[in-house]
Protein backbone atom coordinates (compact mmCIF):
# COMPACT_ATOMS: atom_id res chain seq x y z
CA UNK A 1 0.00 0.00 0.00
CA UNK A 2 1.27 3.48 -0.94
CA UNK A 3 2.07 5.50 2.17
CA UNK A 4 -0.16 9.01 1.15
CA UNK A 5 1.78 12.51 0.67
CA UNK A 6 0.84 15.44 3.20
CA UNK A 7 -3.03 16.90 2.47
CA UNK A 8 -3.16 14.92 -0.78
CA UNK A 9 -6.47 13.60 -0.07
CA UNK A 10 -9.26 15.28 -1.77
CA UNK A 11 -10.13 18.34 0.55
CA UNK A 12 -6.33 19.22 0.90
CA UNK A 13 -6.89 18.93 5.08
CA UNK A 14 -4.23 15.71 6.16
CA UNK A 15 -6.51 13.53 7.29
CA UNK A 16 -7.14 10.91 5.62
CA UNK A 17 -9.29 8.85 8.40
CA UNK A 18 -11.70 11.54 8.99
CA UNK A 19 -15.44 11.84 7.79
CA UNK A 20 -15.35 12.69 4.06
CA UNK A 21 -17.97 15.50 4.74
CA UNK A 22 -15.69 17.88 5.82
CA UNK A 23 -16.70 21.16 4.80
CA UNK A 24 -14.49 23.34 2.47
CA UNK A 25 -13.02 26.58 3.76
CA UNK A 26 -14.70 29.49 2.62
CA UNK A 27 -13.42 31.73 0.01
CA UNK A 28 -11.72 35.14 1.14
CA UNK A 29 -14.19 37.85 -0.31
CA UNK A 30 -13.07 40.64 -2.75
CA UNK A 31 -12.96 43.73 -1.21
CA UNK A 32 -16.20 46.28 -2.51
CA UNK A 33 -14.11 49.31 -2.63
CA UNK A 34 -12.11 49.80 -5.22
CA UNK A 35 -9.98 51.98 -6.75
CA UNK A 36 -12.28 53.69 -9.34
CA UNK A 37 -15.62 53.82 -6.84
CA UNK A 38 -16.26 54.45 -2.90
CA UNK A 39 -19.07 52.72 -1.53
CA UNK A 40 -21.08 53.40 1.39
CA UNK A 41 -22.20 49.99 2.78
CA UNK A 42 -23.17 51.83 6.14
CA UNK A 43 -26.44 53.35 7.66
CA UNK A 44 -25.89 56.88 8.08
CA UNK A 45 -24.20 59.33 5.33
CA UNK A 46 -20.34 59.85 5.60
CA UNK A 47 -18.72 63.14 5.18
CA UNK A 48 -15.14 63.42 3.47
CA UNK A 49 -12.49 65.76 2.15
CA UNK A 50 -11.39 63.65 -1.04
CA UNK A 51 -7.91 64.10 -2.67
CA UNK A 52 -6.80 62.60 -5.84
CA UNK A 53 -3.14 63.65 -7.21
CA UNK A 54 -0.61 62.18 -9.74
CA UNK A 55 2.78 61.74 -8.81
CA UNK A 56 5.88 61.34 -10.40
CA UNK A 57 8.75 59.25 -9.60
CA UNK A 58 11.85 61.71 -9.34
CA UNK A 59 15.18 60.73 -8.17
CA UNK A 60 14.18 57.49 -6.12
CA UNK A 61 11.16 59.50 -4.60
CA UNK A 62 7.85 60.47 -5.10
CA UNK A 63 6.86 64.02 -6.18
CA UNK A 64 3.76 65.86 -6.42
CA UNK A 65 2.95 66.32 -10.05
CA UNK A 66 -0.76 67.18 -10.63
CA UNK A 67 -3.21 67.82 -8.08
CA UNK A 68 -6.92 66.48 -9.70
CA UNK A 69 -9.26 66.86 -7.38
CA UNK A 70 -9.25 68.14 -3.85
CA UNK A 71 -12.93 68.50 -2.53
CA UNK A 72 -15.44 67.51 0.20
CA UNK A 73 -18.06 64.84 -0.53
CA UNK A 74 -20.94 63.06 1.54
CA UNK A 75 -22.08 59.31 0.51
CA UNK A 76 -25.47 58.33 1.44
CA UNK A 77 -25.93 55.05 2.63
CA UNK A 78 -26.58 51.80 -0.11
CA UNK A 79 -24.32 54.38 -2.61
CA UNK A 80 -21.16 55.22 -4.36
CA UNK A 81 -18.71 57.92 -5.18
CA UNK A 82 -17.47 56.81 -9.24
CA UNK A 83 -13.78 58.01 -8.85
CA UNK A 84 -13.33 57.23 -12.62
CA UNK A 85 -15.83 60.26 -13.70
CA UNK A 86 -14.73 62.46 -11.02
CA UNK A 87 -10.89 62.16 -12.71
CA UNK A 88 -12.00 61.88 -16.17
CA UNK A 89 -14.09 65.45 -16.13
CA UNK A 90 -11.18 66.69 -15.06
CA UNK A 91 -9.11 66.52 -18.36
CA UNK A 92 -5.39 65.15 -17.29
CA UNK A 93 -2.84 65.19 -19.43
CA UNK A 94 0.57 63.85 -18.70
CA UNK A 95 3.63 65.72 -20.54
CA UNK A 96 6.44 63.79 -20.00
CA UNK A 97 7.38 60.00 -19.86
CA UNK A 98 8.16 58.48 -16.63
CA UNK A 99 7.01 56.75 -13.71
CA UNK A 100 3.83 58.15 -12.05
CA UNK A 101 1.24 56.97 -9.41
CA UNK A 102 -2.28 57.73 -8.64
CA UNK A 103 -2.92 58.01 -5.48
CA UNK A 104 -5.86 58.68 -3.62
CA UNK A 105 -7.38 59.40 -0.38
CA UNK A 106 -10.11 60.53 1.67
CA UNK A 107 -10.03 61.89 5.18
CA UNK A 108 -12.32 62.45 7.97
CA UNK A 109 -13.15 65.91 9.33
CA UNK A 110 -9.92 65.46 11.90
CA UNK A 111 -7.83 64.92 8.99
CA UNK A 112 -7.31 61.52 9.83
CA UNK A 113 -7.18 58.84 6.47
CA UNK A 114 -10.22 57.00 6.37
CA UNK A 115 -9.13 55.12 3.01
CA UNK A 116 -6.23 55.31 0.36
CA UNK A 117 -5.03 54.01 -2.67
CA UNK A 118 -2.47 54.16 -4.94
CA UNK A 119 -1.82 52.48 -8.66
CA UNK A 120 1.36 52.85 -10.22
CA UNK A 121 1.95 53.44 -14.11
CA UNK A 122 4.43 54.19 -16.63
CA UNK A 123 4.18 56.99 -19.62
CA UNK A 124 6.09 55.31 -22.04
CA UNK A 125 4.82 57.85 -25.05
CA UNK A 126 2.99 60.63 -25.98
CA UNK A 127 0.13 62.23 -28.13
CA UNK A 128 1.23 65.01 -30.53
Amino acid sequence: MDCPKFQHDISYTGCYDCDENISQPKPIPTPSTALSKIENNGNTSVNFTLLIKIQKLVDNGWGEYINVVKGNYQISPGTSLDLKELFNNQNVTIKTLGNYRLNVTALNSTGQTIISGIKEFNVTGLRR
